[in-house]
């Protein structure tokens, strides 16, 4: 079965049950697929119940809270990596879900939300796929196309894992910090 991956915190604004309801699509199209939760949270209970109530407890795995090498085994057997975060009604938002960067590191297909901070890392079609918020149809619509054609996952693949290297390498990070003492340094040392 194609391998789904989310790796949050079961918090609304992450939109764990918008890929539940998206899986359950994606089975009711002909896929099948097995959908991998890692981490915990306040919504694990209405989480677990969702999953019972679409008939998904075969296909969802809530595997805890995971680092390490368990984490990086999640990342390698993953075929798609789902993170459909969304504003909650409070107007809570996401940032750039270092999550997402993981997966991209890996160089997994990632379908994601045009969501607050998350187009500053994702260019759709380029490195990732976006969709709107709030949608399970449009993720499914997404996988299905991913499953289906092998030569853009393997493009986006090759683009998320340049992306990351390009911008978030431990090298990269050095020397734009060091760029930002000398900023600090120079701007000191004129006053």
């Amino acid at each position: 079965p194609l391998q789904v991956l989310q790796v949050s915190r079961f918090i609304e604004k992450k939109g764990i049950d918008i890929t539940i309801g998206a899986l359950k699509l994606i089975l009711d199209s002909g896929i099948d697929a097995h959908l991998r939760l890692v981490g915990d949270g306040p919504d694990l209970q209405n989480l677990v119940e969702l999953t019972k109530a679409l008939n998904l407890q075969d296909k969802v795995e809530f595997c805890g809270f995971l680092n390490g090498i368990d984490l990086e085994k999640e990342y390698l057997n993953a075929d798609i990596f789902c993170h459909p975060s969304r504003e909650t009604e409070s107007g809570d938002r996401e940032g750039i879900p270092n999550s997402i960067i993981e997966a991209l590191s890996y160089g997994l297909p990632v379908v994601s939300t045009k969501h607050s901070g998350i187009p500053e890392l994702i260019t759709n079609k380029e490195n990732g796929i976006l969709v709107d918020e709030a949608s399970p149809q449009s993720i499914c619509d997404e996988f299905v196309k991913l499953v289906s054609d092998s030569e853009t996952s393997q493009f986006l693949s090759v683009n998320a894992r340049t992306l990351v290297e390009k911008k978030f390498s431990i090298s990269r990070c050095i020397d734009d910090l060091e760029s930002s003492y000398k900023l600090a340094i120079s701007m000191a040392g004129s006053n």
